[in-house]
Parts: C-alpha cells; structure tokens; sequence
C-alpha cells in the first residue's frame, strides 16, 4: 500500500466525530499517522483538537519533561505498556517507556488541545513509542465527549443488526470480520469502534483504518491471494490493505446499533456459539475500552458499556480452524432472528457433550424425568422462596447436598415452568456447598440475566412515562416492574416480560403517538384486543400494553362495583430507574391480581401467587379486606378471587385472614367443581392434556359463576 505523505503543515484526522489536527509534527510522526490512520484523514477542520507533537532525541526529553510527569515516568516499568493519570482538574496524562524510548502527552481541560512528545536516541535503533501513546489519548477525548473507544471488531447482518467483535490482537477479529462479510454481512471495522447511547439502543461507529492481513489469512481467502507476493517481499508479519479494496464500497458501513457482542476463541472445536452471561462478558468487554492501564473503571464508560450489556447478547464465538463454516454459520444464525433485538434474553446453550466427558454431571433431562410428590415440591417451593423473600431470615431449605440430585434437578425444571427460577439460583448461589448438579443450572447466569432484563424494563418504564407525563396523559403502571420494585427485596426477583400502562379510554390515540414516537409497533388485530381490554405495542425488545381498566372481566357487571369507578384513587408513587411513576395503590392492585391470574391465566404459574403474597405481606396494614370481599362479591366473582387467595396461602404461605378465606368459600355447586378442577395441589402437579382440561373447567366455572350474579 503506497502512502501518500501530505505536505499540509497540519493534516486532520477524524475518528467518530473527534477531529484532531497535527500540529508541526516531524516526518517521522507523520508518516506514522498516514500509516495507522490514512482512511481517517479529512479536510482541515478549524473545530478540531490540536495535538502539538514533538519529536525529542537524547536527554533533551527528559530536560523538557514537565515535573508532574518526571516522577510517575521514572517510576514506571520498561514494558511499553502505557499508564493514564487523572488530575485532580479533570486532565490527563498518558505515558510509555520501554528500555530504549519512551513517549508521554498531558491534555488539560477544556480538552481542546494537547502536547504529545517521543524520544528518539540517535545512537541506537528503538521503536516510536508514539502509538502507545496516541490511541489512548483518543480514548479520554471520545469518552468526554460521551463515546467509549474499543478494541474490537464490527459487522452489520443482512437484517441490520450490529455484531461487536471482541479478541485480543491475534485473536481473529480480521480473519472472522472477512469470513463474515463473504456471507453478505457488512463491515464497519476490524480493529476499532466507538460506541455511545442512543434513542434506538447502544450504536457503534467505525474508525476507519487499513486492514492487517497476514499470510495464514491471505490463505484463508483466494480474494486476498494477490497480497501474497507484496506480503514476501515485506520484512513484517502483517501487511495493511484498505477494506474497500478487498469488499467494495457497497459492503462498508459506517454506524449501526448493536444487538450481539461476539468475544472470539480461536479452537479447533468450532465453529459454535455459547451465550455468556453478563458476569462473563463484562471483563472481556472492559479489557477491549482499556488502552492503558489506569485507576477504576471511569463512570462515563459504565454508563454506556452496562447499558449494552443489558441490551445486546453476549456470545463466546468458538471459530474452528475453518473460516468459511465459520461465515455459514453466522448467516444462518443471524437469518433465525439469534441476533435479533431480543438476543440478550436467550437462554444459555447447556453444557457440550465433551465438557460433560470431562467429569461435569450428567444431562439434566435424564435427571429430572423423576416427578416429585407435590407435597414435597410445595415445602422446598416455600422454604426457597421464604429464604430469598425474606432476606435469608426465613427458614433454610438445608444444604443441598442433603437433597439428592434428581430432586434437585427435578425442582429447578418445575421452578422454570412456574417462572419462579430466580429464587432457586439465588439460594444455590448463596450456599457454599452446592453439589455438582447445580453446574446444570448455572445460577449466575440465570441471575445475571435476570437482573438484566429487569433493569431493561425499569429504564423502559421510565422512558415511557416521562414521555406521557411531558404530554399531559395520565397514566398508571399495573404490575410489572412497579410491582417487582415496590414489593419485592430485589426487583430481579420477580419475573417480568413486559409494561403494562393504564390510561383513560379517551387518552389511547394519545397514548398510541407517544408509543409510536419511541418506535413501538402495534401488534396483532385491533379487534380481538379491544375485546380483551388492551393494546399491545413492541419495539423489538419490550412488549407495553395500553390498558384502559384495571378489571376489564367487571365490565358486564350490573350494577357496576365501586371498584370500576375508583381504581384511580388512592394510586401511589414507585421510583422507577429515577423517575416517580404512579400506580395502583395496594387493594385495587390485589384485587385486580387475582382476577387477573384467576381469568387471565388461569392460575397457570406460582409467580402470580408470589405476587399476591407480596402484595399482602408488604401492604398488609393498608389493605381493606372489607372492601376486597364486599367487590368480589357484588361482581360474582368469588370463585376467582377466593380460589386465588387459597392457593397463595396453602402453596406460597401467603398470610391472608382466615375470615376471608371463610367469607369466599364456595358456596354453589358450579363454584365447588371449580374449586375441585384446580386445586392448590392440582395447579403443581398437573401437567399437558390433564391441565389442559382442569383448567377449561376452571374457566366455565369462572363464567357460570359470574354469569349468575349478573342475570346473564
């Protein structure tokens, strides 16, 4: 590649918007800017940042040397590795130094400048530490202007989604970016991208640079075969190409938003894919922004790598040693949706059959055939979700170890069916004796996504009802994450998959635009959701639905309860990811829980029952039990609410009174075949065609129930 040195006294490069202009710069630093970054070239800027860069030789380096940086450079090791500095004033230094050389640049607020000085000894050959220096630099320049600077990679699919490629230099990401762009993905870059925050997500920026290509890659790719001679004849390992050289113009992009993180592992067992959790990605990550070493994490780089990490999915890229597998590989996996807006969400791959080989237990589904007496699942369901509800006060499920493995398996996959999971990986998580059985459930990672999507709904809500209050639309939250914030001890606990917003009936078209604004979609036919009393919208990642009544199932009722006309009142306020979101206050919120579990679901999962108890637990001196049963009886829907509260008693130890309970027993004959269809121990133990039909028989007991109070 010919390298064209301008003789313009200050040439400008532009990296992610930072502009930079080299001012008075010897030729040997020039040329080792047009080598490194000759694509990033521009126009002359006059909004840029100068970079003043000297070229010293011999001890005037170090007589030049300021004295703030004397002393951390004398003390520094010899290993080229660079070092930043934090002033107390908000500034910056970066320093290297090697046996032979060293390099230092000071930038100080309002960053519109800095000073970058190299030393060069004229009696014996040593490299220009100059790089080690400069990236850095850039580095702090980019994330004071709210963008983090990483080593890594970046391809857009056929379907638009961003894949960050992550590795160490040598690690592949060059061999993997081509490998991936022969299969129609788009190149953003090889080797560095800037990322910030944006409405849509996280997005990505490319630093344009010529490609490395070495001569295993060349042999990889019959496209780069002509590099092979230039390659020959160069003293180095590595020869730099411009992509739009090898891909054309039309396979180069400039920006995209990010739905996958992909950190490469170059192995001969591949190619395959391996989710990671958060816990697992966030070092990697960190490691590809950190350019030199330096204090803790700085808050302006957590604030946009945590919100990727919750909003893209992590992988372990295992490459094998065949790139073209490798491409065909991520082009079906990407035409499946894997990298879709919804990737952060999937479930970990389980163990490979060859790590299991190596002495890790046996598949899970072997273990957990074995089907539990419901009495003994509802006792260690109690006593896990006492231990984690209670903030570890409660009674202790025991080690377990004391619990054989096919019991233990066997609860984990009937936590998983009733979304309760969470609670059982936090108890195994906080127990230092776990058996090797739990490396099947793997309790970090399903912890650390849940804790992921949690805060992905939080910050939704709050973005939606900013936006509602700023245009005037009354709105409530119902359940959702209000409900894991104010009633349970850690929001990550409480399983939830969407937002459910309620409004007046007259605000929706309103309600509608905001969501439209924030690019939701509507989903499904109108018609069949007006019937079931609700809009749901998209966006890709979260599901909002318009509600506008908390007991749409009271609609038909005459006369109409009190409760249709007051769930307004008495709302209250949670702090949501910052912002004051209102909901429904505390009877309105349990009435309409159990209506909507008994109706809505069917009494389908625990989760709804741990909700109740919650609700009653936390709000119990404010609850008016009077009222609750006087509303379920005049709407005819004692069976629904009262079979409810049973089963959160009986099989979640919810602590409803026992006067309730009595005031809401079935009375009829319809009411008494409902409660029969689905008992507490019933709604455990049941599963397939025989649910299927206890719970067809729940809701036309449900229906006659209600239909005879109402006359229908």
């Amino acid at each position: 590649m010919e390298l064209s040195i301008s003789s313009v006294k200050y040439a400008c490069y532009t990296w992610a918007g930072l502009t930079i202009r080299v001012v008075g710069a010897p030729l040997i630093i020039e040329k080792a800017m047009e080598k490194m970054f000759a694509l990033c070239r521009t126009p002359a800027d006059d909004r840029g940042v100068d970079g003043r860069m000297v070229l010293q030789e011999n001890g005037t380096f170090f007589d030049a040397m300021p004295s703030s940086v004397r002393k951390p450079y004398e003390a520094m090791r010899e290993d080229r590795n660079p070092v930043i500095q934090v002033d107390p004033d908000g500034g910056f230094t970066v320093l290297a130094k090697d046996s032979a050389s060293g390099s230092y640049a000071v930038c100080r607020p309002p960053f519109k400048e800095f000073d970058l000085c190299s030393q060069t000894l004229t009696n014996e050959q040593s490299p220009l530490l100059f790089n080690s220096v400069l990236i850095p630099v850039i580095r702090e320049l980019l994330l004071r202007r709210g963008k983090a600077l990483l080593h890594a990679g970046c391809v857009v699919t056929r379907e638009g989604d961003g894949l960050i490629i992550v590795a160490d230099s040598g690690g592949g990401k060059t061999t993997t970016s081509i490998a991936l762009a022969r299969e129609g993905f788009r190149l953003v870059s090889d080797d560095l991208v800037a990322l910030s925050k944006s409405q849509d997500g996280i997005r990505v920026e490319g630093i344009r640079k010529p490609m490395n290509v070495n001569r295993r890659t060349i042999s990889f790719f019959p496209e780069l075969s002509y590099l092979a001679s230039d390659l020959r004849k160069s003293t180095h390992a590595k020869i730099p190409v411009d992509p739009i050289e090898v891909f054309g113009l039309e396979k180069i992009a400039t920006t995209a938003r990010v739905s996958a993180i992909l950190f490469t592992q170059v192995d001969r067992h591949g190619p395959r894919l391996v989710t990671m959790n958060v816990g697992e990605a966030l070092k990697p990550l960190l490691k590809s922004h950190t350019f030199a070493a330096s204090g803790p994490v700085a808050q302006e780089s957590l604030d946009i790598l945590w919100p990727l990490l919750e909003s893209a999915g992590s992988f372990r890229l295992i490459t094998g040693y065949a790139p073209k597998r490798l491409g065909q590989l991520m082009a079906k996996e990407a035409s499946r949706g894997r990298f879709g807006r919804n990737c952060a969400l999937q479930d970990v791959e389980p163990p490979s059959s060859e790590s299991r080989r190596r002495g890790s237990p046996k598949r899970a589904k072997k273990c957990s055939v074995s089907r539990l007496r419901p009495t003994l699942y509802c006792k260690l369901t109690r006593q896990i979700l006492n231990y984690t509800l209670e903030g570890g006060d409660g009674e202790k499920p025991g080690s377990p170890n004391l619990i054989t493995e096919s019991v233990l398996l066997a609860t984990w996959e009937m936590m998983r069916r009733h979304r309760i999971e969470t609670h059982m990986a936090k108890w195994l998580r906080e127990t230092p004796d776990t058996p090797e059985s739990a490396a099947l459930i793997d309790p970090e990672s399903v912890i650390s996504r849940a804790t992921v999507l949690s805060m992905s709904l939080q910050a939704a809500t709050a973005r939606i009802f900013d936006r509602l209050s700023l245009a005037g639309i009354p709105a409530m939250m119902l359940r959702g994450p209000a409900l894991a914030v104010q009633y349970y001890p850690e929001p990550s606990l409480r399983h939830c998959r969407d937002v459910d917003v309620i409004c007046n009936k007259e605000d929706l078209p309103r309600a509608e635009a905001v969501l439209l604004k924030l690019d939701y979609r509507p989903i499904g036919d109108r018609g069949y959701w007006n019937r079931k009393g609700e809009w749901p919208f998209s966006d890709g990642r979260h599901t909002v639905e318009l509600h506008w009544d908390a007991y749409p199932v009271m609609r038909t009722c005459v006369p109409r309860p009190d409760a249709l006309a007051r769930f307004w009142d008495g709302s209250v306020t949670a702090g949501i990811d910052g912002s004051a979101v209102p909901c429904l206050g505390p009877n309105h919120l349990l009435l309409s829980s159990c209506l909507h579990a008994s109706w809505e679901h069917k009494l389908d999962r625990l989760v709804r029952l741990v909700d109740l108890r919650q609700i009653i637990k936390m709000a119990y001196g404010q609850l008016d039990w009077n009222w609750i049963v006087r509303q379920t009886i005049d709407s005819g829907n004692v069976l629904a609410v009262g079979l409810s509260l049973r089963c959160a008693a009986e099989l979640v130890e919810a602590p409803v009174p026992e006067h309730v309970l009595k005031e809401l027993k079935p009375a009829g004959l319809r009411e008494w075949l409902g409660t029969v269809s689905l008992s507490p121990l019933a709604l455990i133990g049941s599963r397939g065609v025989v649910a299927k039909i206890r719970r067809s028989l729940f809701h036309l007991a449900l229906k006659a129930d209600r239909d005879d109070k109402n006359g229908a």
